[in-house]
Parts: C-alpha cells; structure tokens; sequence
C-alpha cells in the first residue's frame, strides 16, 4: 500500500531519521552490542521527547499525534528505526502506554507519565506452551517489592 505524506507526516520522518542518524550511527550500534541495555537512557529520553512513545496515546493524558492517524504516524517512526536497526524498546512501551492510556487510573497515568517522558520503559514476558516454547520450562514468578512488581 503507498501511503502520500502530509507535510508533518514527512517532517516527523525526516526529523526522526536526521535524530537516528546523528544519535545512532553504525558505529555507535556496533559499540553497544556487548551492552546489556542496548542503548543509553540519554538517547532514549531524547526520543522520547520527539514523540516516539505519546502517537497511541490520548491528548488528554499527554500524548498527541502529528495527523490524526497515529499507526500511521508510529509506523513512519518505526520505519526509520527498523531502517537503520536502531536500539529501543519501541514497540512493547507505546503498546504498555496505549494499554495505560487507555486504562486511564491514577496508577496507570502516573507510570504512563514516565513512559511517555522517557524515564521508564516497559517490557513483557511471553513464552509458548510446549512443544513450541524451545525454552524449555518456563517458571515465572511475580512478587510485591515495595510499590513495585518483580517478574
């Protein structure tokens, strides 16, 4: 499917493939192949703040799109980034931050903030039933630690 741009559309890619190639150059992935994150916070925050994790999610809980059409807005985003193989945990924080924002309680906003901000991020545990897990047994465990969840 051939999708034409509007003028944001294309200043919202241009923008995010001028930010991956200054942020994450070739070299800079390849330096952090042996880094157990993948990325650094700085350049995940900076991300954040164009936008990267609020496309899902409402206005009203500090999120927005560039037209109205915000897959559409995330995919041009997702592009570049699968582009150029950059680092992020993209998909499961703007799928953890449109499950939140549209949970929209107290506790949901308050770590929906910090996704969208870029002082969090998200991730989930996901594992097939035998004879297609190819983990093997999967034994998971989740415990209270303070105001926290541990998996």
């Amino acid at each position: 499917m051939l999708v034409a741009l509007s003028s944001d559309q294309e200043a919202l890619r241009s923008t995010t493939a001028r930010f991956l190639d200054d942020r994450m150059p070739v070299a800079t992935i390849r330096g952090l192949r042996d880094d157990p994150v993948g990325y650094t916070a700085d350049y995940w925050r900076q991300a954040c703040e164009l936008g990267w994790t609020a496309m899902l999610v409402s206005e009203d809980h500090g999120g927005g799109t560039v037209s109205g059409a915000p897959l559409t807005d995330l995919s041009l985003i997702a592009y570049e980034v699968g582009l150029r193989a950059a680092p992020g945990p993209l998909v499961p924080v703007n799928v953890v931050a449109e499950t939140l924002s549209a949970v929209g309680a107290a506790a949901a906003l308050e770590v929906l903030e910090q996704l969208v901000t870029g002082t969090a991020t998200a991730a989930w545990c996901y594992g097939e039933p035998a004879p297609h897990d190819a983990l093997g047994a999967i034994e998971t465990t989740i415990s209270v630690d303070g105001d926290g969840l541990v998996v």
